[in-house]
């Protein structure tokens, strides 16, 4: 593997964040996508609008680390927090683009009966972007 200080983007890319989003488009990236996997909302804000991840993805382990409760209704708030993240503040009138567009979690439960009851309770908040 090579070290990140010689990693070098296809295309003659600039290895600017910046830049990274302006020019690696979907067509370039071709159908992969990548998800940030935190439930730490500090690496959200920092890391989603360099373009590169998708959405975000968590897990009860990963709940715990960021000192969230492992509960539908914590969960169902990070991810309603998670698909709001945009590059507008409240009152611009300028187009928003919307950073997260699909949030993972794992769901839990002793049962998969239970499994499948929290995890479509955790998608009550989009069906289409909670998974």
């Amino acid at each position: 593997a090579q070290p990140i200080s010689s990693f070098s983007l296809p295309n003659g890319l600039q290895s600017t964040n910046a830049n990274i989003q302006q020019q690696y488009n979907r067509n370039q990236r071709g159908s992969n996508r990548l998800f940030l996997d935190t439930a730490i909302e500090s690496e959200w804000s920092s890391l989603m609008p360099l373009g590169i991840f998708h959405g975000i993805t968590t897990n009860p382990t990963l709940l715990e680390r960021a000192g969230h409760q492992c509960t539908i209704q914590s969960v169902q708030s990070l991810a309603t927090r998670a698909l709001s993240l945009s590059d507008v503040d409240a009152g611009s009138k300028r187009q928003q683009h919307y950073y997260c567009k699909e949030f993972m979690c794992q769901s839990w439960g002793s049962t998969s009966e239970e499994m499948y009851k929290n995890g479509m309770a955790l998608s009550e908040v989009d069906r289409e972007k909670v998974v």
